[in-house]
């Protein structure tokens, strides 16, 4: 369910998070000591669990109930009666309460055993475990719980109620939760509010039942029908908070932004009747709508130091750090959370994605089989795999995860998108035809809108030659939806690559002439508008400057003024108006500063091509006298950051380059290990046609002749220099290829090494790429994202002498380009490695030799 991040939506990504909530990713899509002991055991390095809260808390674990009255119409109360008495008991400051979502084992069984039930409670420092079951006595119906001590692996408390019926479940619930929470504490005023018990969330048995079985549905990722389950609560329940509070969070995930707040309003008008973890995530929710990165990260790490035993919370705060790429914070919220309840089966599979974010496919992987041995019968840990194997590169393997997913759940859309986009890439039109259509059948039957559908079907038929018919399609969505950058943007980018500059100009002149009209009614989307146009339309800044002068009258949010005053000063830098570019751009350096440090590895398409242009137009003859180039080296300093840092390499690189210190240029890209852009040999582009992008071998894999010229498909391809016209570390292909939709081309350079050596090859490329190094394939991703540096690593043992280094990148949109340098293990290059053109290599050099790969990182 990762969306891919559109960079130009709005400049610097980090901004998607807010307004590109159709990402679903937040539940899934991560490195740990050790894979193998972290899978199969939660033995070691429990401490954090003892210092999670200051005040002393007991830590009850609730198990499923078993349902003995024989009757299937009361199945729900399996997971009901646990969500229910979860409500209860964790309104006590005293208690952290665990829900297992699992049925009791081994000695649980209500048989007469009074052996501890299995949850690894042991590992996780649980001191309770409560194991439960209702049943029919006579006219009555009975819950009884019993309560094991871990610690002494034997029964503690039975207790049990009964009533005449359902009609009594929530009496019964609290009169159970009460005797526990007495029993704990030995003091039933254990600060519990009568006014957020269960009583106050809902009276109403048919709108807890459909509750709880949305939570059950989410968990599963189907998202619709926990949606359909919420709507059934509320329309049993219209005051029920707990459900709305639900709904606003599933409605934003699935990016329906109209009805997200309109139950983000309902959650608001009933806050009373929320508990006080219900009112801490309402608050976040607010918090979000202001679309401030800083301020929603300090408000998820204060709620976690409220909330410590708040797994949701917790896990938020996770995701938020992975999607930010700050991989470290995010692994030890995933441990802490999976030291409080190591049956928190989603969590494997984010921390499987946090090891496929570092390109440790093989431990992933691991987790993901975790994974699905916990949740067998549903389709996301075969789609979680699937995504996995597919960013590895391993296609065919991917496709039939996606293939067990469908077979699980026939309607599980992410998959049958993924089979769609395999289709693609296989070349094969027809099918992808029929997999999109079934795609939007089933995103018509969610509510959801099908005109991304009509654009993705306008690619489709470009890739596959159906040059009119595309544009027709793509005219016909931005028509009627003039407000959707992505629509107009790649409506532009679609009639530019055919050559039809005119026509893009039209399509571009229209969400322009949208926003100019819906400047005052609809301010906020206007400035999300006017942000991507201003960094997109160089030819229209005259026209732009009046309009996000205005933009920023409206404003009040302060990630959005910064990135309305960096688009502004593009603009007036575009128009010949330096002077107050120059002073816009200086009193706005620690706000852009700031927003940049917040998403490690920050990429070419979505910020730094624009930082470069913005600096361009400096006229400092020396990096030392630039603000935001010595703002961003003290950052990395202060922060550790080698992503900034190399940044600023970069950027003062630049600076030597416009000044013609090329002793200087040659400094910097040599202690970073990057060769410069115009040792790179490139070819391309070369038309996928019916033709894998990705997996079919192009001439210049089974070939390779820097020397040769070659045909494909009745054109003739030659190497050529690959120097795009900056130094900035960025082999831009776009520039250097023109065409660039559904392509693909190659790129070549010799390393030359004194003696053998391990080394690093760090990279990032836009989008897809396989590297060979002394013509065997040492790294492949398939991953359809903008380029950032060092977002790949691979180790390898260059041979003495020269090594001959080929990589292969394809395209479907936008930019396309990549980052590489060769260094050793903390980032640093090489004083005695050399890089070398071909033209500057004896023609006896060998092209092909030995080498080994010592480790993926």
């Amino acid at each position: 369910m990762n969306v891919r991040t559109v960079p130009f939506y709005i400049f610097l990504s980090i901004i998607l998070f807010f307004i590109s909530s159709c990402q679903r990713d937040n539940g899934r899509k991560i490195r740990l000591a050790s894979p193998d002991t972290a899978v199969d055991s939660r033995q070691e390095a429990n401490s954090s669990v003892l210092q999670v809260s200051a005040a002393r808390q007991r830590t009850i674990a609730i198990l499923l109930f078993e349902n003995q009255t024989g009757d299937p119409a009361l199945d729900w109360l399996h997971r009901g009666l646990t969500d229910m008495l979860e409500g209860e008991l964790s309104q006590s400051p005293y208690l952290n309460v665990i829900t297992t979502n699992r049925s009791p084992e081994g000695g649980a069984a209500h048989g007469g055993s009074e052996e501890i039930p299995l949850i690894s409670a042991q590992d996780v420092l649980v001191e309770i475990i409560i194991s439960g079951r209702f049943y029919h006595a006579g006219d009555s119906l009975c819950i009884e719980v019993k309560l094991f001590d871990t610690q002494n692996s034997g029964q503690i408390r039975q207790e049990k109620v009964c009533g005449s019926g359902l009609e009594q479940i929530f009496t019964m619930v609290a009169d159970l939760s009460g005797r526990v929470r007495e029993f704990c504490r030995n003091d039933s005023r254990d600060g519990q509010s009568e006014e957020t018990g269960l009583a106050a969330m809902t009276r109403s048995v048919e709108a807890f039942r459909c509750y709880s079985a949305a939570l059950e549905n989410r968990e599963k990722f189907l998202y619709q029908e926990s949606v359909t389950c919420l709507e059934d609560a509320l329309k049993a329940d219209t005051t029920f908070a707990a459900a709305y509070l639900q709904l606003a969070k599933l409605l934003q995930e699935l990016g329906r932004r109209k009805e997200y707040l309109a139950a983000l309003e309902k959650a608001q008008q009933y806050r009373d009747r929320l508990p006080e973890s219900g009112r801490i995530h309402l608050a976040l929710l607010e918090t979000r709508q202001k679309e401030s990165v800083v301020e929603y990260i300090d408000q998820l790490e204060k709620a976690v130091d409220r909330l410590p035993t708040d797994l949701d919370v917790r896990l938020e705060l996770a995701r938020l750090y992975r999607k930010l790429g700050n991989l470290d914070a995010a692994l030890n919220e995933f441990e802490t959370v999976l030291e409080l309840d190591p049956n928190r089966k989603l969590v494997y599979n984010d921390i499987g994605y946090l090891y496929a974010e570092r390109g440790d496919f093989n431990s992933a992987i691991k987790y993901l089989d975790k994974y699905r041995e916990m949740a067998p019968d549903e389709p996301n840990p075969y789609d979680s795999k699937g995504e996995t194997l597919m960013r590895a590169g391993r296609l065919r393997e991917a496709e039939q995860q996606f293939r067990a997913a469908l077979a699980k759940w026939p309607t599980f859309g992410n998959s049958v998108n993924r089979l769609m986009e395999l289709a693609v890439e296989k070349g094969l039109f027809q099918q992808a035809l029929t997999y999109l259509a079934r795609t939007r059948e089933l995103a018509k039957t969610t509510h959801n809108e099908t005109e991304y559908y009509d654009i993705l079907e306008a690619m489709i038929r470009y890739r596959f030659g159906e040059t009119a018919r595309a544009l027709a399609g793509v005219d016909g969505v931005v028509n009627n939806h003039p407000d959707n950058m992505y629509f107009v943007m790649l409506a532009v980018e679609m009639h530019q690559d055919a050559g039809d500059t005119l026509a893009a100009e039209k399509l571009a002149q229209t969400a322009l002439t949208y926003v100019q009209e819906h400047i005052d009614s609809d301010s906020a989307l206007a400035a999300k508008s006017l942000i991507s146009l201003g960094l997109m339309m160089r030819d229209q800044s005259e026209t732009l400057i009046p309009l996000l002068e205005k933009a920023l009258t409206h404003s009040h949010k302060p990630d959005t003024e910064a990135l309305l005053n960096f688009a502004l000063a593009l603009a007036y830098h575009r128009s010949g108006k330096s002077a107050p570019a120059q002073k816009l751009l200086a009193q706005n350096v620690d706000p852009l500063l700031q927003l940049i440090s917040i998403e490690n590895k920050q990429g070419w398409g979505s910020a730094w091509k624009y930082v470069f242009e913005a600096l361009d137009y400096d006229q400092i003859d020396t990096p030392q006298r630039n603000p935001f180039i010595q703002g961003l080296l003290k950052l990395a300093g202060d922060t550790g950051r080698e992503d900034l840092a190399l940044i600023s390499h970069y950027l003062q690189a630049r600076y030597y380059e416009r000044s013609g210190r090329d002793d200087a240029l040659a400094a910097e890209y040599a202690e970073v290990g990057a060769p410069p852009e115009s040792y790179w040999r490139v070819i391309g582009p070369f038309s996928m046609g019916n033709r894998s992008g990705f997996e079919h071998a192009f001439i210049p894999e089974t070939a390779l002749d820097l020397n040769a010229s070659y045909r494909d498909q009745g054109r003739l391809y030659e190497w050529r220099p690959g120097d795009d016209g900056a130094s900035d570390g960025y082999v831009n292909l776009k520039k250097l290829n023109g065409h660039s939709l559904w392509t693909v081309s190659y790129a070549a350079i010799y390393i030359h090494s004194p003696e053998k050596r391990k080394v690093q090859i760090r990279l990032g490329c836009d989008e897809t790429g396989k590297l060979w190094l002394n013509d065997e394939l040492i790294w492949q991703h398939y991953l359809k994202r903008d380029a950032s540096p060092d977002r790949d690593l691979v180790t390898v043992l260059l041979r003495e002498g020269t090594n001959k280094l080929l990589i292969k990148v394809t395209n479907s949109d936008f930019d396309w380009g990549f980052y590489l340098r060769v260094t050793d293990e903390k980032g640093r290059g090489f004083k005695d490695i050399r890089f070398a053109a071909p033209g500057d290599l004896p023609a006896e050099v060998a092209s092909s030799g030995q080498f080994s790969v010592v480790s993926d990182q």
